[in-house]
């Protein structure tokens, strides 16, 4: 049985996680507020070029155009997945899913494929798949601490290349998109081959006239296209760690009181029961020497 001592070393040292969890917990809410603002606003830009983006891809397929190279599709026999997780821990199963997530598809692609593939933003994911061997082709560092677009713009350049060379003929972005701080919804989105905007029953694509000609358009739209979408899951996936850590802090910090409270009844047990072991001994002496 626990000592008085034991008990009050336990209840102070769950105080103390209780102190932690709590100021991780606002510092959580301080950066989601910002997080989800950079979310919101980025997220209409990002739906807009992917909307013009799969439009032009779906009037190439019907009109018989010249495809630009990020536009090619081709038999599918090499696979990258671009997987983000976070680069710190303490929130929750958000990670676990998307590793999870991605474990499966990577075996259910390799059964079917060449070679699969994966590059990681985020050292969760990194050292999750380093363990169990898989494929890393690229370990993005440093870059949920330090995303800015130009950086983000070097790494779209480096993927979109290897696709034009043929190293990949298809590549997958599999991250957790924000919803609110308590849910986070996991997503497999194909990024190249761009998927074509479905064209409705008994209509035709609309002309344009492009200037300047529509190639230069193409490729000025789709490497800027794959840099917004990079960017945005970036973006999603910052705000999902912080929703997700400040949910986790606070269920850690609700427990931690719940374990307070049942350490200090049962303290006050055991104090109790050494209180009145005492008085009967005291009494019992009496009698004795009565």
């Amino acid at each position: 049985m626990a000592t008085l001592k034991d008990i009050r070393k336990r209840i102070k040292s769950v105080q103390s996680t209780e102190k932690i969890t709590k100021a991780m917990k606002m510092v959580a809410a301080s950066k989601l507020r910002k997080a989800q603002d950079s979310v919101k606003k980025s997220r209409p830009y990002s739906l807009s070029i992917e909307e013009v983006i799969s439009y032009l891809a779906m009037r190439i397929k019907v009109q018989g155009e010249k495809k630009h190279p990020l536009l090619e599709v081709r038999p599918v026999k090499k696979v990258l997945l671009i997987v983000f997780t976070s680069d710190k821990g303490l929130c929750g199963g958000l990670n676990a899913s998307i590793i999870k997530k991605t474990i499966f598809l990577y075996q259910k692609l390799s059964i079917n494929h060449e070679k699969v593939s994966i590059s990681t933003i985020g050292k969760k994911g990194y050292e999750a798949f380093k363990r169990i061997n898989f494929n890393i082709l690229h370990n993005y560092n440093n870059i949920l601490s330090d995303y800015r677009y130009k950086k983000l713009v070097e790494i779209s350049q480096s993927v979109s290349q290897e696709y034009i060379l043929g190293l990949f003929d298809s590549v997958f972005l599999v991250y957790n998109k924000f919803i609110s701080a308590l849910t986070q919804k996991l997503c497999v989105n194909q990024i190249f081959p761009i998927v074509p905007a479905q064209l409705i029953k008994g209509t035709s694509p609309v002309s344009y006239k492009y200037e300047p000609d529509q190639w230069k358009l193409l490729s000025f739209l789709v490497p800027k296209y794959f840099s917004t979408i990079i960017y945005q899951a970036i973006l999603e996936s910052i705000a999902s760690e912080h929703g997700a850590r400040m949910t986790a802090m606070d269920n850690a910090s609700r427990n931690a009181k719940e374990m307070i409270d049942s350490l200090t009844l049962q303290y006050n047990r055991a104090r109790q029961a050494a209180i009145t072991r005492e008085l009967m001994e005291i009494i019992g002496g009496a009698e004795a020497l009565n």
